[in-house]
């Protein structure tokens, strides 16, 4: 029996190798996320002051709705940690630098389609990414402190997304835990020891948890004069945005950025901070037209409270929302289907906004 059971596994692993399209699209979608997901983390190693770090000279390519983007790291502030190439030469300090997580590293797409790299082009300015998939406001923080200060840069990006008030929180609670890698701490509490293994090793594992998340995931399949996008009416950020605002998470989020501004100018930048919304708040109409019940929830009042705390400390913003959402009420199809980043006509409008908007605040 036992041996009958390895052997259908086995086939299952060979068969998700080499015909994954016999997936369901949704299922697909986000098997391929996990395996993406695995990767990323065999390409990490832990550290006990930003939790972990990417290995240089790692190499991942992702593939979504035809779009195909290899995310290679290069060494640019060290021999110990990668960050992305994004295929233009650094002709070394001074150079700007872009903070922040998946939407810095701008996860899924081409270098040259990413909105740092565009944002470079439109200022001519050197922009390095130092983004970190994964990364928690207060990790992007404290990354730009051990790093920073070698680009001599004039202006750092802060790229927020609502998961980090949550995520600051968990970066706290991995630091009393003792552990020396974050992402393995992380899945630890997620899955159990057992589970964290099993996750690592068996695709056919990766593969149930799939079919477990799309099975319990509610979602709304958009589609309107060439719009194609999974929307959530329960998802991740409906008790993301609830915490935000929420005084344990929002005051350390104040506290974040006022350390970070003063690390900014302790050589000689100017910190900005920039907020990215999450797919079903830039279409948030066509949400709510399915699901009415959900004007009760204010989606913007974490950015926007973030935004006036800016104002009063005088940290530049630009709140993306509402000029995203424009683009989007006009049937543009900013995010991946599935997937909840910027597809590369998204990081070409969100680069489009943020010089825009900088140039009008005198940053530029």
């Amino acid at each position: 029996m036992s041996i009958g059971c390895l052997l259908a596994a086995g086939l299952l692993e060979a068969t998700l190798t080499w015909f994954p399209g016999l997936l369901p699209h949704q299922v697909r979608a986000i098997n391929n996320r996990m395996e993406t997901a695995v990767r990323w983390d065999d390409g990490v190693t832990g550290d006990p002051f930003l939790g972990y770090k990417p290995k240089p000279g790692v190499a991942t390519t992702v593939k979504m709705d035809g779009v195909t983007a290899e995310l290679r790291t290069v060494r640019l502030a060290g021999d110990d940690i990668g960050f992305r190439d994004m295929g233009a030469p650094f002709n070394g300090p001074p150079a700007d630098l872009a903070i922040g997580d998946s939407f810095t590293v701008c996860y899924g797409v081409a270098a040259s389609d990413c909105w740092v790299s565009r944002l470079g082009r439109s200022t001519g300015r050197q922009i390095v990414d130092l983004g970190v998939s994964g990364y928690s406001a207060v990790g992007a923080s404290r990354l730009l402190q051990r790093y920073g200060a070698g680009f001599r840069p004039q202006l750092v990006l802060h790229g927020i997304f609502l998961n980090d008030f949550e995520e600051n929180e968990d970066f706290v609670a991995w630091e009393h835990s003792g552990s020396g890698n974050l992402r393995a701490w992380y899945h630890e509490q997620n899955l159990g020891e057992l589970g964290y293994q099993l996750y690592k090793r068996f695709r056919t594992y990766r593969l149930l948890r799939s079919v477990l998340r799309a099975s319990r995931s509610q979602t709304y399949h958009l589609q309107e004069n060439g719009l194609n996008l999974y929307l959530s009416p329960s998802g991740w950020w409906v008790h993301a945005t609830e915490h935000a605002a929420a005084p344990e998470y929002f005051e350390f989020m104040q506290k974040v950025l006022l350390d970070e501004q003063q690390t900014a100018r302790a050589m000689g930048a100017q910190l900005i901070v920039l907020l990215f919304p999450f797919k079903e708040q830039v279409y948030w109409d066509r949400l709510l037209a399915q699901e009415p019940k959900l004007k009760q929830l204010d989606v913007d009042r974490p950015y926007r409270l973030l935004a006036d705390f800016c104002s009063v400390h005088g940290i530049p913003s630009v709140d993306l929302t509402e000029p995203l959402r424009a683009h989007a009420r006009a049937g543009e199809q900013l995010y991946f289907s599935i997937d909840a980043h910027w597809n590369p006509h998204g990081n070409d409008v969100a680069a489009g906004i943020v010089f825009d908007a900088l140039k009008g605040q005198g940053v530029l």
